[in-house]
């Protein structure tokens, strides 16, 4: 009898650790799959937010590339008119040079809801998908790089400004012998050269922005 007691009592402790073991798996599905569902909404929040940003920069590039493409183009025309400089065509080289010096947009990203993921660790925990891949790519390699540009072409840009001062003041040419005209088209070139490499890589970024603006997460 003592022994049937031992049996049952054995059986039924079995049954409770059992129970008790179901249970703690049960409630550790529940909580992943809680931890799932809002890392995936967290996720989802935080790539509407990306793509609203990239708007703005979409808009911001574009407009840069419109700017710098024409100052391209000037530096090209005026390059291509400074050896036949006269007093019939000055005052169309005055008008391209001050086209030229007159501004000089680089493009800066919005880059504040992609730091707060960074910063906060919500980022880490996304990673592992094509859409997260690509918005870190976006920002870490195409906007550095860009960015990298941009500042080459802001010094130049600087520094031109500060020789020509007379230009940038006056609004046209002042004269020029021979080794000055040849050096002024030398800095021409450059800067046409940066300006050049500069909207080849705006595109690419731009290109970049579009492609991540329809990704959609899996």
């Amino acid at each position: 009898m003592e022994k049937n007691k031992t049996g049952k009592y054995l059986k039924y402790s079995v049954g409770e650790i059992l129970l008790l073991v179901i249970g703690i798996l049960i409630a550790l599905q529940i909580n992943n799959w809680n931890d799932n569902r809002l890392l995936v909404e967290l996720q989802k929040d935080f790539i509407l937010n990306i793509k609203e940003d990239l708007k703005m920069d979409r808009e911001n590039l574009q407009n840069i590339i419109s700017i710098q493409k024409e100052k391209y183009d000037y530096t090209q025309r005026l390059l291509n008119e400074m050896p036949n400089i006269n007093q019939e065509n000055k005052k169309q080289l005055d008008s391209l040079m001050n086209s030229i010096l007159y501004e000089n947009p680089t493009f800066f990203p919005v880059i504040g809801s992609y730091q707060s993921a960074l910063s906060s660790g919500k980022f880490a925990r996304f990673k592992g998908n094509t859409v997260t891949s690509d918005i870190a790519s976006l920002y870490e390699n195409y906007y550095s790089r860009l960015v990298y540009v941009g500042e080459a072409l802001d010094d130049r840009f600087f520094k031109m400004g500060e020789k020509y001062k007379f230009e940038r003041r006056t609004k046209q040419f002042r004269e020029m012998n021979e080794i000055e005209n040849s050096e002024f088209q030398d800095n021409i070139h450059w800067l046409s050269s940066i300006i050049d490499f500069y909207l080849k890589r705006s595109n690419e970024t731009l290109t970049k922005i579009n492609e991540v603006l329809v990704l959609q997460l899996p």
